[in-house]
């Protein structure tokens, strides 16, 4: 991300791409909720990360509620899907 700051690339993500990752924590959450860990497909996937890191599901929540603004923050700006 550094070297694409560095050059002056604008970093962009498509709405459906976030809409995605939102899945992907909802599934997250529910399958927590429902079994108490996750159960990863294969290492270093999201489910693998949450596992190591000890996400809580409030954790999830609030990456959830404020991804987008994270993003922001380091410079990639959700667009609109191109039609």
């Amino acid at each position: 991300m550094e070297m694409l700051k560095d050059m002056g690339v604008y970093t962009r993500c498509f709405r459906n791409t976030l809409d995605e990752l939102h899945g992907i924590f909802f599934a997250a959450l529910n399958k927590i909720d429902q079994y108490g860990r996750l159960s990863p497909n294969r290492p270093s996937d999201v489910f693998d990360y949450i596992n190591h890191n000890s996400i809580t599901p409030s954790d999830l929540l609030i990456i959830m509620n404020s991804l987008e603004e994270k993003l922001n923050e380091k410079g990639v700006f959700v667009e609109e899907n191109l039609k």
